[in-house]
């Protein structure tokens, strides 16, 4: 009745009949309508159809989109972070150096700062230590003594000369052997060798020092030593080695000065803390553990200022490695060295190389393994974990490319390069936030070097001058409700358009079948 009211309202108004001519939604008398099996299972599937559609839209809506751009790397830093974690399973951490040149004539040898040596014993994996920066970058000092002034004749061999028969009964036979693995063309070697034959002979010539202490040497160009040498790891000259108890598995290498004060002042210490275990031991057994400690501390102190003359040092002023306690460290053979750390280069191309290498030695080049494991190796500033979890899981994965990336020198002389080019990605983040950082792709090889040439690990890198800028965006929301109206729209008209065509297709062949006429 209300409708019929405003029907004859508006049709009594000229304003309503322009209206009602102007209507796109004609109404049609509910008498004069009805429904069909055909048209209810239309409208369910409809109803269904328009719900999945909608949520699916929604979920476009509330997702955020990423789009890339490649364009012209407008970057204006000079430096770039260079962080690595590198595993070098041959190289010993005392010979693993870092080098680093450029297209801008920059070298720097040795690189120490911000990098983290780890010792591991490669047999058994256990970690030994560390090596500080300070010993990891310390040349050793040479005494420069003549022969003729060193008490002695020239040419006299003070020092044990050893071969492959001699080698394992001079450790056995005395407390304390100090043996110098050596090359004679080595010019390291010829520098010590006045400065060990006359230590030799001063250590023989006083009463100081207790028990049999000797110092050796062998020949590692010797093909007959060959075997003697490489049971002792020995790929660098001079090595001076540190044999104890008899025993040739109780060892450590010499890092120090090259001076006959420094290798005495050394032979001390070892003696000190030999007999501070066999004090220790007797304070163990002893009826009067305080007595026994009394005595066993005086007996290290009157040891060591005896063997020394009163110079008592430190080991680590000297570069070797000292426990907590002060004694000296056994090294377990062989090592390995696991290289840590993060580099400001310059934003150019450039090579960054790890070596086997240290001042004062001279290094047998055949004998170099660089076998390694590239933990990671990325470009750029650290991103903590918020940051790398807004970052796409590809970009991820090429921000470390190399990782877990083994390279197996599988004979002489093997070289492994790494060929790198990187890339800058920028991010603009849906809330303003910006990010930087830089993905890479790696070609790595491995070859042969020349004969006197020397192993390395090199990664070689290379920037583009392009980026990729990637934006964040999402469906703004009248794009949202535009998208629905055209669903319900679509939906409605298509649907309706199939229930006609059904429609007038069954009436059409229900009256041929009335009349006779369906064959």
């Amino acid at each position: 009745r209300a409708g019929g009211a405003c029907s004859r309202l508006c049709a009594a108004m000229p304003l309503g009949k322009t209206l009602k001519r102007l209507d796109f939604y004609r109404k049609v008398d509910k008498d004069v309508t009805y429904g069909t099996g055909t048209g209810g299972g239309l409208s369910i599937f409809a109803a269904v159809f328009l719900f999945v559609l909608f949520v699916l839209e929604f979920n476009s809506y509330l997702s955020v989109r990423q789009e890339a751009a490649v364009v012209m790397d407008t970057s204006t830093d000079r430096k770039l972070r260079i962080a690595f974690d590198v595993t070098l399973h041959n190289v010993p951490c005392h010979f693993a150096s870092i080098d680093l040149t450029d297209v801008m004539h920059t070298t720097v040898h040795n690189i120490t700062d911000n990098v983290e040596r780890t010792r591991f014993d490669r047999v058994t994996g256990e970690v030994v230590g560390k090596v500080s920066p300070k010993v990891a970058n310390a040349a050793p000092v040479y005494e420069e003594i003549a022969t003729e002034h060193a008490g002695h004749k020239d040419g006299e061999e003070l020092a044990v000369v050893l071969d492959h028969t001699t080698f394992d009964a001079f450790i056995k036979d005395n407390d304390i052997a100090l043996v110098n693995f050596y090359a004679p063309w080595c010019i390291w070697c010829q520098r010590l060798h006045p400065v060990w034959e006359h230590t030799a002979g001063l250590v023989d010539a006083s009463s100081k020092f207790q028990g049999s202490i000797k110092f050796g040497k062998i020949d590692c160009t010797v093909d007959a030593h060959k075997d003697v040498c490489q049971s002792n790891h020995i790929t660098a000259f001079p090595t001076i080695i540190i044999y104890r108890n008899h025993n040739e598995h109780s060892h450590e290498h010499y890092h120090g000065d090259r001076t006959s004060e420094a290798f005495i002042k050394f032979i001390g210490e070892v003696q000190a803390e030999e007999l501070k275990k066999k004090a220790d031991a007797a304070m163990a057994d002893a009826g009067d553990p305080l007595a026994a400690a009394a005595g066993g501390a005086q007996a290290l102190k009157d040891a060591a200022e005896a063997a020394t003359g009163g110079l008592l040092g430190k080991l680590a002023t000297m570069g070797a490695d000292v426990d907590a306690k002060g004694g000296v460290k056994g090294a377990p053979k062989p090592e390995g060295c696991r290289l840590k750390g993060a580099i400001n280069v310059n934003k150019v191309p450039g090579n960054l190389q790890l070596n086997f290498d240290r001042p004062g030695h001279s290094v047998d080049n055949a004998n170099v393994n660089m076998s390694h494991t590239v933990h990671s190796l990325s470009f750029g500033r650290r991103l903590n974990a918020r940051a790398r979890r807004r970052l796409p899981a590809d970009t991820l994965a090429t921000m470390s490319a190399l990782s877990d990336y083994d390279g197996v020198s599988s004979k002489q002389l093997v070289s492994h390069e790494h060929y790198i080019k990187v890339v800058g990605q920028h991010f603009n983040f849906l809330n303003g936030d910006e990010l930087d950082t830089y993905t890479y792709t790696a070609n790595s090889q491995n070859y042969t070097e020349a004969t006197g040439e020397r192993p390395a690990v090199k990664f070689t890198y290379d920037l583009s001058p392009m980026a990729v800028v990637t934006t964040e965006t999402s469906t703004p929301f009248y794009h949202f409700l535009t998208s629905v109206c055209a669903i319900i729209g679509g939906v409605f008209t298509v649907l309706g358009l199939i229930d006609s065509v059904v429609h007038h297709s069954v009436s059409a062949l229900s009256k041929k079948v009335e009349l006779g006429k369906a064959s």
